[in-house]
């Protein structure tokens, strides 16, 4: 985290970031969680190098129908493949505490997830996890 810039990871977040609550069955409590998707791989890297999370590859089959006018085979299989970066729970309240101040396009939505992310339980060890990674966790704790 030391070397990646926070203006980088707001910039990125501010462009093609999610923001949500995720439920956790059963519980009642919502989780902030932060998603990425569609964008290069190397850039999803980054942001889970900085989170100690990873990168999930995505894959879509799809049975498509050529038109029967000019097309020689009549059906055509195609797979779509991606990949999306997520951080929920404490990572991802940390990570919101840290880049709010940057955000501009999508600051009251990453706002409203971050109040209710902090109302969540954590676990301590995640919170040193993220402490080792370089981010200042003091004004989530």
């Amino acid at each position: 985290m030391d070397d990646l810039p926070v203006e980088y990871i707001a910039g990125v977040l501010d462009a093609v970031g999610v923001f949500k609550l995720r439920k956790v069955p059963g519980s009642g409590t919502k989780l902030a969680q932060i998603s990425v998707h569609g964008m290069p791989p190397e850039v999803l890297r980054v942001l889970a190098q900085a989170t100690g999370t990873s990168v999930v590859k995505t894959e879509r089959k799809y049975h498509g129908v050529r038109c029967a006018e000019h097309c020689t085979e009549s059906h055509v299989d195609t797979t779509s493949v991606s990949h999306k970066w997520v951080v929920t729970g404490v990572k991802a309240t940390v990570l919101l505490s840290t880049v709010l101040p940057y955000l501009r396009a999508k600051s009251e939505k990453a706002a409203h997830v971050l109040e209710e992310g902090m109302a969540a339980p954590y676990k301590p060890e995640t919170m040193r996890k993220m402490e080792r990674l370089g981010w200042d966790v003091s004004h989530v704790a």
